[in-house]
């Protein structure tokens, strides 16, 4: 028995399962500790009256700013856009708006803050929904929805 192989310690195949299901659940923490990006894109334009276009656009802004502080959000100085934030430590993620005009369009980007793997949350919804909800606006204005999800 001096000449005999002996094994070496982890490598049978009880082992080889113990490392592939170590790593496995690695992977799977790894995976699920991930950031979910909760966004969407809004380009909305006014509805197009020859003589009040520029009226239409500062309406529609006003508008829109009326949402945002309905549902609890402020304005964030310091941004070259228009920037809103809500949060509330104890219900997070916080949601956020940036707000640009191009010509008589405006863009907003509603966006969820990154918080581990959750979706969308109520207030995140219910601000979708009254961004959409704009389309009632004063002879519905153009709104095209390009989703981040």
């Amino acid at each position: 028995m001096l000449g005999a192989r002996m094994p070496k310690v982890g490598s049978g195949p009880v082992c080889r399962g113990r490392r592939r299901l170590r790593a496995l659940i690695v992977v799977a923490a790894v995976v699920s500790a991930c950031d979910t990006m909760i966004a969407d894109r809004f380009v909305i334009a006014p509805p197009h009256v020859a003589d009040a276009a520029a009226q239409s656009t500062v309406a529609l802004r006003q508008t829109v700013r009326d949402i945002l502080i309905a549902h609890g959000l402020s304005r964030v100085d310091g941004y070259s856009d228009e920037h809103w934030a809500w949060r509330d430590p104890q219900k997070l993620p916080g949601v956020r708006v940036s707000m640009s005009q191009d010509g008589p369009a405006l863009h907003l980007y509603l966006s969820q803050d990154l918080f581990g793997p959750v979706g969308p949350t109520e207030k995140y919804r219910q601000l979708r929904s009254a961004l959409l909800d704009l389309e009632r606006f004063s002879g519905p204005p153009t709104l095209r929805l390009e989703e981040q999800r």
